[in-house]
């Protein structure tokens, strides 16, 4: 004390060293000593050193000094004794903050799309692809060593009600966005003591069941909008334009609906918000901007909302929000966690979640398929015309927040980088690859692919590249992207850079050029799929094409378009003739392992078939019980 203050009487400091002995015998045992002890003090202190007073103070200063002296000592000893009270807890194993405990519930191989509990709050009912099979629904507990199979297949779980009643999504399937994003199919009705499925309302995607059990609130995508919609045809909410909703959850008291709206699609980044169903007020945001979010669910006082979502990165954390807006981190995982409910008695349902890109082809000099990812996240972003260089973007946590772009050796030679940024395709001479930076002005960057300078292209009012690709000429370049007051279109542009022509109306993507340049195949739209000129006209649909179909290349002598649906596994790729619409099967692509694949995507194809390279997409999670938690 007297290295403070060096006026503090050194009897109080061997009052106040008393107190903080080492040795629990060596201190006061009990206020009543240290009362004492104060007591004795005296105006002049005692002692020497350099505590020591040499003069009496005045009585004002010395009540005022030797007040402040006892709560000093008195909080010192306060303290001490919660030390000892804690440590005599923590021996007694009566820790104050229990630590919470993990229960795995599955072991196959695959992945988990939705569970809740059950009104009891021990039987857990699951969904669940395993080993490549569509979804189907389990049950299980926390006493029991296997799972339960419903024996309904293709069939998700989206909510459980307190009156035994399960709501199910029949026959889902992806719209657009990435095997991630909720699925659309049948909304079903099913007693959880078994039957068959009762079928509600075409073009869901979620659902909750109010409190009672009576209605369900669900999320349906209309024409290009998502609809919050309780009961079924009466709008609580609706996007106003590329927003999208996920993860409806009613509040215990059935006054609140809680949901994730993430501002573009098919993008998880978002915030969590609410609306009151007495329609007393409009939309709320509660928690601030997140990198990634999926998974929500009311805490059982209804006083927060308990959600998975990632700040930055990939990797989501457990978090909580009040009604007022106060955010706090719950719990974080060495993986990525998906909330999926929360019992009455605090229990949580959650997922342990892994997801994994990679590249499968066939390359020189046996067009033998070999694998050639590199991290977790590799994606084939283009393939030399010889088939001897793979070009790939890295979008998993081993790149970190950003993307890293690579080219490598067909022949598994270790891979060059090339670029911090988002590398969509290689010339066809391969010297050039095209990246879209994600930092700075709207622009476009040729980067050499050996020695020599980058390049910039930038196109007069283009506020947004989404994706680009070099023509077969390699003086023009598709991409696609908004300037100010469009929507997304699908723009050519040359390497001089300057006023890009739109080619396309809005909201159609073209990617796969003719090999003469002059057409260039849409995706699937409602009227299949459209060959839209580059040089300008009306866009013509390609007969016996739908609406899932993906072009990906054309033959060599222009007279077959190359599809495939991203959704299928495994791929079927198809030759559609061009001036019948006959449909015939080309090749068939997927990994030997298909636990958990759920996408076949971006095929490059060189030398009229003979090279190929296409990436799949794998997630892998178990389901756990979780208490503890709090």
């Amino acid at each position: 004390l007297s290295s403070v203050n060096p006026s503090v009487p050194a009897s109080l400091q061997r009052i106040v060293a008393h107190c903080l002995e080492k040795s629990p015998e060596q201190r006061c045992q009990s206020a009543q000593d240290l009362a004492f002890d104060l007591e004795g003090l005296t105006g002049t202190g005692s002692g020497s050193g350099p505590g020591a007073a040499a003069a009496p103070p005045s009585p004002n200063i010395s009540r005022r000094r030797y007040r402040l002296a006892a709560l000093a000592a008195l909080a010192a000893v306060l303290v001490v004794s919660h030390a000892a009270i804690y440590m005599l807890a923590y021996r007694a194993g009566g820790s104050r903050t229990p630590v919470p405990s993990y229960q795995r519930l599955t072991f196959r191989r695959g992945m988990v799309t939705g569970a809740r509990f059950a009104p009891d709050g021990q039987t857990i009912v699951y969904s669940a692809a395993w080993g490549g099979n569509p979804a189907e629904l389990f049950s299980t507990s926390s006493d029991a060593a296997e799972s339960r199979p419903f024996g309904l297949a293709d069939a998700r779980l989206l909510a459980l009600s307190r009156k035994h009643e399960m709501a199910l999504l029949l026959r889902p399937r992806l719209l657009q966005g990435g095997p991630e994003m909720p699925p659309v199919g049948t909304l079903a009705r099913l007693p959880l003591s078994g039957g068959a499925p009762r079928e509600v309302l075409e073009g869901v995607s979620e659902a909750d069941w109010t409190p009672d059990g009576e209605e369900l609130a669900v999320v349906r995508r209309l024409q290009g909008r998502s609809r919050l919609e309780l009961p079924a045809g009466h709008v609580l909410y609706e996007t106003a334009g590329t927003e999208w909703i996920s993860e409806p959850r009613i509040s215990p008291a059935g006054n609140l609906l809680a949901f994730i709206e993430h501002p573009r699609d098919p993008d998880f980044a978002g915030a969590v918000a609410v609306v009151d169903l007495a329609g007393k007020q409009t939309k709320r945001l509660l928690s601030s901007a997140l990198a990634a979010a999926r998974g929500l669910a009311w805490s059982p006082d209804g006083r927060e909302v308990w959600f998975t979502a990632a700040r930055t990165g990939k990797a989501q954390a457990l978090y909580a929000v009040s009604l007022a807006g106060r955010e706090r981190v719950v719990a974080r995982s060495a993986g990525s966690l998906v909330l999926d409910d929360i019992s009455r008695e605090g229990k949580l349902l959650v997922r342990l979640r892994s997801r994994q890109y990679g590249i499968i082809g066939a390359f020189p000099p046996d067009a033998r398929e070999r694998e050639l990812s590199w991290l977790d996240g590799s994606v084939a972003t283009g393939l030399s015309a010889d088939g001897t260089e793979l070009l790939f973007g890295e979008l998993g946590e081993g790149a970190g927040d950003r993307w890293a772009s690579y080219l490598r050796r067909t022949d598994g030679s270790p891979p060059v980088k090339v670029a911090d940024d988002i590398a969509t395709s290689l010339s066809p001479d391969g010297k050039w690859v095209l990246t879209i930076p994600r930092t700075g002005p709207p622009r476009l960057v040729l980067v050499p692919a050996g020695p020599g300078e980058a390049r910039t292209i930038r196109n007069d009012g283009i506020q947004e590249y989404r994706w680009a690709d070099f023509m077969p000429d390699a003086q023009r370049i598709l991409f696609y992207g908004t300037e100010a007051k469009h929507s997304l279109r699908t723009y050519v542009t040359g390497l001089a850079g300057g006023a890009p022509q739109p080619i396309a109306a809005a909201g159609i993507l073209c990617n796969a050029v003719s090999p003469d340049g002059r057409l260039a195949a849409s995706n699937g739209t409602e009227r299949g799929i459209l060959l839209v000129p580059t040089y300008g006209g009306e866009p013509q649909p390609v007969p016996g094409t739908g609406p899932r179909d993906r072009p990906f290349g054309w033959s060599a002598d222009a007279r077959f378009l190359l599809v495939y649906r991203r959704d299928e596994v495994p791929a079927r790729a198809l030759r559609v003739e061009l001036a019948t619409g006959k449909r015939e099967l080309w090749k068939e692509w997927a990994p030997a392992d298909r636990a958990g694949i759920v996408s076949i995507a971006d095929p490059k194809v060189v030398a009229g078939g003979k090279w190929y390279a296409y990436s799949y997409e794998r997630l892998l999670s178990d389901l756990y019980l979780v208490e503890g938690l709090r």
